[in-house]
């Protein structure tokens, strides 16, 4: 799944969850990460996790491919869980607290379109930090593309071997012209917001902060999550 295709989710959707405001999920998601850091049980974290997917679900978007990009952290938590002691109940538990975490985070920006999140993020941040994010992210689409464009051009031209020596050599030129891009991008990204009298804040709309009804539904979502957790922890 191209990182592309989270924000034509995000912007494109209807349902009750994209309807609802930025700061509404945003909140959600706070609630969801201290049940997910709360949690010590893994089963109370397992049926999060199905909420989570139920409510993916009735968002509208594709629960597998979601779901297969949220397992990604297990990857990386599996080497530090196997290495913990107190058996197989603490891997599952870090396992299942990575997976729950990263859902979360999925449902919110497959939900919300990027702006109203950097918005939000600019209100907590300095705004230099906020500002070099936002940038970076809409920048990383542009050097996606340009790498895609990249390897096409080399296959057409038979200049491109999967699995070869040369193909590695070859697939190693393209990373350095897309590091090339990015320092060429980033420059004229800096020339535009000066010449745009960029005075250290990129203007946001308020949009974000316009709470609703459908604020209802990632709310009670954080809030019963984080209640069950530490129902059964205490």
């Amino acid at each position: 799944m191209e990182l592309a295709q989270v924000d034509q989710w995000a912007v494109g959707g209807s349902s009750a969850w994209h309807r609802a405001s930025a700061l509404g999920k945003l909140a959600a998601t706070v609630l969801l990460i201290a049940a997910v850091v709360s949690a010590n049980e893994w089963r109370v974290l397992l049926l999060v996790y199905a909420a989570l997917l139920f409510a993916i679900w009735t968002a509208r978007l594709p629960v597998f491919k979601i779901a297969l990009v949220g397992a990604y952290p297990a990857l990386f938590t599996l080497l530090f869980a196997v290495s913990q002691t107190g058996g197989w109940n603490v891997v599952i538990l870090i396992l299942a607290r990575a997976l729950t975490a990263a859902l979360a985070m999925l449902l919110l920006i497959t939900t919300t379109p990027y702006v109203d999140i950097f918005a939000a993020l600019g209100r907590i941040l300095p705004s230099l930090l906020a500002d070099g994010l936002f940038l970076t992210y809409r920048s990383f689409f542009i050097l996606l593309e340009t790498f895609a464009q990249l390897v096409i051009g080399l296959r057409l031209r038979g200049a491109y071997s999967r699995w070869k020596l040369r193909g590695f050599s070859q697939m190693a030129e393209v990373v350095g012209m897309t590091f090339l891009r990015a320092l060429d991008l980033a420059e004229h990204s800096q020339a535009v917001l000066h010449l745009r009298g960029y005075a250290g804040h990129i203007p946001a709309s308020q949009r974000w902060r316009r709470m609703n009804i459908n604020d209802a539904l990632p709310l009670s979502l954080g809030a019963l999550a984080l209640a069950l957790a530490l129902g059964i922890r205490a």
